[in-house]
């Protein structure tokens, strides 16, 4: 598998609007508001907004891999490591499964929760990791990784002001949460709201609560590692 520059950010907004191509918008506007979406999404796009945005969740994924690894990873880990970050967001489809936004395998359900994200990093290093031995602490390092990734995208979608809640503890209990503390503007589904104001005001809260946070984290692992050394 191997993804293109942009294909990780537009890959999801692709298959929404792939399906609006081949069923009809009038027929996937129906189904969008069976499930609790506002009938006005394709005139006015921006007012879809229901997670932080896939930049973001790359962004965290990576620095999450640099502060968990002391050695050069090969490039499968890096791009795994966005792919799990991002995957949790597979169920917007379930609009237009007719799947209601509150159930279980709606939006920010099951794919956000913490099995969720065990099961997927399980999944991932026995795949793509074969060559390392169960249960040795190279795996289990993998295994942990690769559960912060794919859970980081829960709890930035917690943090957001907009939307449900997560269901972190789905299936066992599917009540939705969010962080007490909800400073990021939540973000539009797809690429075409980015372009407008609201838009820029999403990149500019992630810019200040994830980014900058991100940075200054890697800047000081990174000092206190030369200090270490």
């Amino acid at each position: 598998m191997r993804l293109g520059r942009t294909g990780v950010i537009e890959y999801y907004s692709g298959v929404f609007f792939a399906c609006v191509r081949r069923f009809g918008k009038g027929r996937v506007s129906a189904r969008l508001r069976s499930v609790g979406v506002s009938a006005d999404f394709f005139e006015r796009p921006p007012k879809f907004y229901l997670m932080a945005s896939v930049f973001s969740h790359a962004a965290v994924a990576l620095a999450i891999g640099r502060l968990s690894t002391r050695q050069s990873m090969p490039p499968r880990f890096w791009w795994l490591s966005i792919l799990c970050s991002i995957l949790p967001d597979a169920d917007v489809l379930s609009f237009i499964a007719g799947i209601h936004y509150g159930d279980l395998f709606g939006h920010r359900g099951f794919t956000h929760s913490l099995s969720f994200a065990l099961i997927l990093s399980a999944v991932v290093v026995q795949i793509w990791f074969r060559d390392v031995r169960a249960w040795s602490r190279t795996w289990t390092l993998l295994i942990s990784h690769f559960f912060f990734v794919t859970a980081s995208h829960g709890m930035l979608d917690a943090i957001t002001n907009g939307g449900l809640g997560v269901a972190f503890f789905a299936p066992f209990e599917n009540s939705r949460y969010f962080l007490p503390w909800r400073p990021v503007q939540v973000s539009p589904i797809g690429i075409a709201p980015f372009f407008s104001r609201y838009g820029l005001d999403v990149l500019i809260s992630e810019i200040v609560w994830i980014w900058i946070p991100v940075g200054v984290s890697l800047s000081t692992a990174q000092i206190l590692k030369k200090k270490v050394l």
